[in-house]
């Protein structure tokens, strides 16, 4: 096979991944691994293909493969780093994302992926960094301001840190329920009620999944009689723990707390 219609084929695979064709990539990347088995650039491929299409053991084991015939580059080496998290080999993939942290070439669409890692990893204080770096790079990014408020709060930054910047992200992109939710829980523990309460207010409480969230905008509602609210968080964290199999346990569940206080 010559090496135009080598060239040729890995074209049309990238076409297929880009394009979100993963099984007609993945039926080309077979085709070709026959005639070139031990090809680096296709073996990154099929893992890239494969981290896409869910088969995250499948994804590591092709990557770690093309990595001893060819260099990662640094967009294959962040998905290598969530393929390991995805199967529970966190020291892996911590310390590709540590490396890849030093980068100072790293394009600007992989900070988001970067910091989330490093988040996931319990590298708090670098993803804090790598947020405020994207935030550097991009000054409207709302995931950089969100990222630092975020990561703040978790190293334990005071409230009056971390409120302008949860305030600052619901300005970039106040369409977004997980701004909204994070400003009027932390404005709740603060002590800000009304604008915790005006800022539940615009939430569904369908699209709330944390339990402590849900709390939190049941005692804010409660404090403004708001009893339709408080019954709607005290259903949704009863279908939580339902679903996870604690309602039934013999302590006191969350939901049972919300009825008996409501």
């Amino acid at each position: 096979m010559s090496e135009s219609l080598y060239d040729l084929m890995l074209a049309q695979i990238g076409e297929a991944y880009e394009a979100g064709r993963f099984t007609e990539a993945g039926e080309q990347l077979r085709v070709a691994l026959l005639q070139f088995p031990e090809d680096g650039r296709l073996i990154e491929r099929q893992g890239l293909v494969w981290h896409a299409s869910g088969d995250f053991t499948a994804a590591v084991r092709a990557l770690e493969t093309a990595a001893l015939l060819v260099p990662l580059t640094i967009s294959v080496q962040m998905v290598q780093a969530h393929s390991y998290l995805r199967i529970g080999r966190k020291t892996e993939a911590q310390t590709i994302l540590r490396y890849l942290a030093t980068r100072t070439d790293l394009p600007t669409p992989l900070l988001p992926q970067l910091c989330v890692g490093l988040g996931r990893v319990g590298e708090y204080q670098l993803a804090l960094e790598m947020c405020r770096e994207a935030s550097l790079r991009d000054a409207e990014s709302d995931e950089a301001v969100y990222g630092m408020a975020f990561y703040m709060s978790k190293l334990g930054y005071p409230p009056e840190t971390v409120l302008p910047l949860l305030r600052r992200a619901f300005a970039l992109e106040p369409h977004r329920p997980i701004y909204r939710l994070g400003l009027a829980v932390a404005c709740a523990r603060n002590g800000l009620m009304r604008e915790a309460y005006d800022l539940f207010r615009g939430l569904n409480v369908e699209q709330i999944a944390c339990v402590r969230c849900l709390d939190a905008m049941a005692q804010v509602c409660r404090n403004f009689g708001d009893k339709a609210r408080v019954k709607a968080c005290h259903d949704k964290v009863l279908a939580i723990e339902t679903s996870r199999g604690t309602a039934a346990s013999s302590r006191p569940t969350t939901a049972e707390t919300l009825r008996e206080a409501g």
